[in-house]
């Protein structure tokens, strides 16, 4: 798997994720203790998010971890 195309495509799934709870970036960091930064950078597909960014992001969105790697999988 190309680690770019997977850091973009996680990128697309936490923004639409996101946007989908009508929450701001500056919402989800608050929910998450992950800076503004670290969101755009990982919705960006600059880098994609650390394994305990994943839980966090997680939560941030109130679902469980593995729902945001099987809805990456679905996407690759």
């Amino acid at each position: 798997m190309d680690e770019k195309r997977a850091a973009e495509a996680m990128g697309l799934l936490i923004r639409e994720m996101r946007r989908e709870r009508r929450l701001t970036q500056t919402q989800l960091a608050g929910k998450t203790g992950l800076s503004i930064r670290q969101i755009n950078n990982i919705e960006s597909g600059h880098r994609p998010p650390y394994v305990d960014e994943v839980f966090l992001l997680a939560d941030g969105l109130e679902v469980q971890a593995w729902v945001l790697t099987r809805k990456l999988n679905d996407l690759l």
